[in-house]
């Protein structure tokens, strides 16, 4: 399954631009972001850390992988 299916499978859509990009649910004010730049990703809910699920660490860690910042 492809980080996207996983994101969406969640409830999660894109937004994209140059240097990064955001998978968020407007519902619950919830983003997660890569900064490719940087290789960093945030993860917040309401500009606050967000406690992160199995299910949405899998979906993050996909992501990871497909950018080529994992081995």
């Amino acid at each position: 399954m492809t980080a996207q299916e996983m994101f969406e499978e969640l409830g999660y859509k894109k937004y994209a631009s140059n240097l990064w990009f955001e998978w968020y649910q407007n519902e619950e004010d919830v983003e997660i972001t890569f900064y490719l730049t940087t290789k960093t990703v945030c993860a917040s809910l309401d500009n606050l850390p967000l406690e992160i699920t199995m299910s949405l660490l899998k979906a993050i860690n996909q992501q990871c992988k497909e950018l080529g910042w994992l081995s």
